[in-house]
């Protein structure tokens, strides 16, 4: 698993958006999700995670997030899905508009307000 293409794709995602992002984790980027969650790159607010820098990260801590991950495995697979908070996409998407108007805007009875300068 190469971390450092999944971080590229999770930041550039990222970026695209302003620093908001709803992601819909596919089979294939699960596990790497996982493992940057347990390593402490997302960390979970409430039902959502957050990006983060983790503070002590090393080979250990790793090495752990990677054990958690292999004990979903059964005899066919890994289902990193039971170590990961979600929530269905209509609710993450109305959360990612409200986030970027509670920095960029308002929201108010259902619309969006943008702030300009006069």
């Amino acid at each position: 698993m190469d971390f450092g293409l999944s971080a590229e794709w999770f930041l550039s995602q990222m970026a695209a958006n302003k620093g908001f992002q709803t992601f819909v984790i596919e089979a294939c980027s699960a596990n790497a999700f996982v493992i940057m969650a347990e390593t402490g790159f997302f960390a979970l607010t409430g039902d959502h995670y957050q990006m983060t820098l983790p503070s002590n990260l090393d080979m250990g801590r790793v090495k752990q997030a990677d054990l958690k991950l292999a004990e979903t495995e059964d005899e066919d697979c890994l289902y990193p899905e039971l170590l990961l908070v979600a929530m269905p996409y209509s609710q993450a998407t109305k959360y990612q508009r409200l986030l970027r108007a509670k920095i960029s805007g308002l929201f108010i009875g259902g619309h969006f307000y943008s702030l300009t300068k006069r």
